[in-house]
């Protein structure tokens, strides 16, 4: 278990770097108003990995055990590391650091850039609610579906394909949806729709195949409209963000969001103990029923397209919003 526990800390804290990275690099690589279609297209080809990841897997951990499925696995982010090698297109080059500047400086002008702008503050709240939701929900999931229902890895590997799958039609669909209802209620609705989806997961008992149903369903759902929040609410930061603040941003972010993950699995764990697996994986189902009403009613859920919607304004990029 001691093993365990370094190699998840060490890979976390590298999943970390890749992606702020990731997601603040983008912005160099397109126009502003492409976004939305740049992170539909590479949302899509996460969502055919995922399904054919997830078809796998359960069959790999079946026949070869779960140790020579992550070999496998971690074999694989080498043609990650490759293809990321072989962009050439040129980054901005980064603006002159002050000699006194320190990293917790740039922490703290993130943070202070983030509650300081009203859109942000939103999104800062908004990651603090769905990170514990979330949590509430993931942390139970494979306890719930293994324990209580009973399914075996090769099926649930199945199932999870199903949410690989639908997340493809979730990134072809985002730009769609954010034409039809804005881009701020695209963002809320698609997380509500989220939230009803995870509703379906207490109603199962047993490995039949109404749990079956239920399941899939919860996958074709829940993973189309997480999609379709993820893509539009991503898109939108990287918009309003100026690009020498948005790694400070996405980090910052990021933080809020891992924060409220360790609080809400410390709950999670708690609540499963004493009230039970289904009604705690309810509550982080309702939770994001409450994340997504704040977004509609706050200043995110009245924007628009994001080709019209301003940046904010800094005097540099070591400071923060003029207003």
């Amino acid at each position: 278990m001691t093993q365990l526990y370094v190699v998840m800390l060490v890979e976390a804290v590298l999943d970390l770097f890749f992606s702020v990275a990731y997601r603040s690099y983008l912005p160099s690589m397109v126009n502003r108003e492409d976004l939305v279609d740049a992170n539909s297209k590479l949302t899509a080809s996460a969502g055919v990995a995922e399904a054919g990841g997830f078809g796998l897997a359960g069959w790999l951990v079946q026949w070869l055990t779960a140790p020579f499925a992550i070999l496998i696995d971690a074999i694989s982010f080498l043609a990650s590391a490759t293809a990321i090698a072989l962009i050439h297109t040129p980054e901005p080059v980064p603006a002159p650091r002050a000699k006194d500047t320190s990293v917790a400086r740039e922490i703290a002008d993130g943070a202070r850039l983030i509650f300081s702008d009203r859109r942000l503050r939103a999104f800062g709240v908004n990651a603090i609610l769905v990170g514990f939701s979330n949590s509430l929900v993931s942390t139970l999931y494979m306890l719930f579906v293994v324990n209580s229902l009973g399914f075996k890895p090769g099926v649930l590997g199945v199932i999870f394909a199903v949410g690989g799958a639908s997340s493809i039609f979730g990134a072809l669909a985002a730009e769609r949806t954010a034409g039809a209802l804005g881009t701020g209620m695209a963002i809320a609705t698609g997380l509500a729709i989220n939230g009803g989806a995870l509703m379906l997961l207490p109603i199962a008992h047993g490995h039949g195949y109404i749990s079956v149903a239920l399941l899939v369903a919860q996958q074709l759902i829940g993973d189309s409209a997480a999609t379709i929040y993820f893509i539009n609410s991503v898109s939108l930061i990287q918009a309003i963000t100026p690009r020498p603040v948005l790694g400070r941003v996405n980090a910052s972010l990021r933080f809020l969001g891992l924060a409220s993950v360790l609080i809400g699995q410390l709950a999670a764990g708690i609540g499963g103990g004493i009230t039970g697996l289904r009604s705690t994986i309810a509550l982080g189902a309702a939770g994001l029923w409450v994340a997504a009403a704040i977004l509609a009613i706050s200043v995110v859920g009245s924007v628009g397209g994001i080709s019209s919607t301003p940046e904010i304004q800094v005097e540099s990029s070591n400071s923060y919003p003029k207003s």
